[in-house]
């Protein structure tokens, strides 16, 4: 990703996959977005736990989301911690635990 992005513009761009979490129960937060975008979800108390994909398709759904900042990104410019994993993993994103 370009080093002149922004949280806020990484934010907006997210908004409807952040309204879709939300609605079953998660919550997605911007970590940091250098070196690379780092996000977390997050569940609540009534998350849905059927309802979150998996680490490698929301990847896909966030680069989509993010494509006006970078058209060409790579899965290594984001990363991201699913519930019960604490930070984010070091592998870049990759989808590994």
């Amino acid at each position: 990703m370009d080093n002149a992005v922004h949280e806020s513009d990484v934010y907006a761009l997210l908004t409807d996959i952040r309204d879709s979490l939300r609605s079953d129960g998660y919550e997605l937060t911007v970590r940091s977005v250098a070196p690379q975008i780092s996000l977390a979800i997050s569940a609540g108390p009534d998350a849905c736990e059927d309802c979150l994909v998996g680490k490698d398709l929301m990847i896909r759904h966030v680069m989509v989301a993010l494509s006006e900042l970078d058209p060409q990104p790579e899965t290594s410019d984001i990363a991201i911690a699913y519930p019960g994993e604490g930070s984010v993993p070091t592998d870049q994103g990759q989808g590994a635990p």
